[in-house]
């Protein structure tokens, strides 16, 4: 099997392995994880899986309570031909927790073991994890609603739009809130800020970046959308998700996934998930708008771009602004862009 044709999703899962630890880690700890990670993602990348095992083995022994760094072992392994130590790692990563069963049921690197009965019955551990670990979510969610800000124009008696805006990784609603608060009084509309509840990297809380934990950020904006709706007199016409990076992320997959209730979402610096772009041409008619905001000076300023690209090319209403003055950050006159973004989705 070629290294180099799932090395992009490995990236992404090494990422997550980081995401995981850095969390719970001290700075010291964080910073010797992220060396190794590193050195482990270049030797997958390289086909050197030999000196993967070595380096995965040592950010096993940091980490012995993660899960995610035995499932990126057993994937070595297995892409080795050693079918026992690959489920003996992906074992390991079941009693740690691991929950992403959608992910451990197609990952190709672990072909080998798909028809393996040992490697069945792991399955099973791993959705009680993913059961107990959705448990665990909704109930945090639960005793932490989402903040809410009424403009000062709301009248009862007539329908407002409706903003949720999902705040990026290790920040907070209230600070969220502080970028988004103006726009949404100019143009009239009840905002919902949902609360993250699982530890970020570098502190503080996020949403994360798997599969299992993106369903998760999609349930937090519907929780939200229901709350509001049941609340206030709400245009289910005028209905719009945005965030911030990783929560401009979440905006984009939640007004794919709710195109019927969502009539579009605004990103600031997001990273680009491809997954998207494939359903893009198949929308139904009205398909969601899209405003993307990035700084030229910005890491993702490139994908931000090709998210355009391919969103226009797909026949997608997309507003595309790039600013200046800072790196990953709102813009410095955030009250104006951010307004026109929000206009542009609910007019679209």
């Amino acid at each position: 099997m070629s290294s180099t044709r799932s090395y992009r999703q490995f990236g992404a899962i090494v990422l997550a392995a980081l995401l995981t630890n850095a969390a719970v880690a001290g700075p010291e700890d964080s910073a010797k994880q992220n060396d190794l990670s590193q050195k482990f993602d270049a030797a997958y990348k390289a086909g050197e899986f030999e000196d993967a095992i070595k380096i995965g083995l040592k950010l096993c022994e940091t980490s012995p309570k993660d899960y995610m760094f035995p499932f990126n072992l057993a994937r070595v392994y297995a892409l080795q031909g050693d079918k026992d130590n690959a489920l003996k790692w992906f074992q390991k990563a079941a009693d740690n927790g691991f929950p992403e069963i959608k992910l451990a049921k197609t990952e190709p690197d672990l072909a080998i073991l798909w028809t393996n009965e040992t490697f069945k019955k792991i399955l099973d551990d791993i959705r009680k994890n993913r059961l107990a670990s959705w448990k665990e979510f909704t109930e945090a969610l639960a005793k932490n609603p989402p903040l809410e800000v009424v403009p000062s124009s709301y009248d009862p008696k007539k329908s407002a739009p409706l903003l949720i805006v999902m705040h990026g990784e290790g920040r907070t609603a209230e600070e969220c809130a502080k970028h988004w608060k103006a726009p949404a009084e100019h143009l009239g509309a009840i905002m919902y800020l949902p609360r993250a509840t699982r530890p970020a990297k570098g502190g503080g809380v996020g949403w994360g970046n798997t599969i299992e934990r993106s369903h998760e950020a999609d349930y937090a904006i519907e929780q939200a959308l229901e709350a509001a709706i049941r609340k206030y007199n709400i245009d289910d016409k005028r209905i719009a998700v945005a965030g911030f990076s990783e929560g401009g992320v979440a905006a984009l997959v939640s007004a794919y996934r709710h195109m019927m209730k969502i009539r579009g979402a605004v990103a600031v610096a997001p990273a680009y998930d491809k997954t998207l772009i494939k359903t893009a041409s198949g929308l139904r008619s009205p398909a969601p708008s899209f405003a993307l905001l990035v700084s030229e000076e910005d890491s993702r300023a490139d994908e931000v771009r090709e998210i355009e690209a391919d969103f226009t090319e797909a026949g997608l209403a997309v507003h595309l602004d790039i600013y200046g003055g800072v790196k990953r950050d709102y813009p410095g006159n955030s009250d104006q862009r951010l307004a026109r973004a929000v206009r542009f989705v609910l007019e679209h």
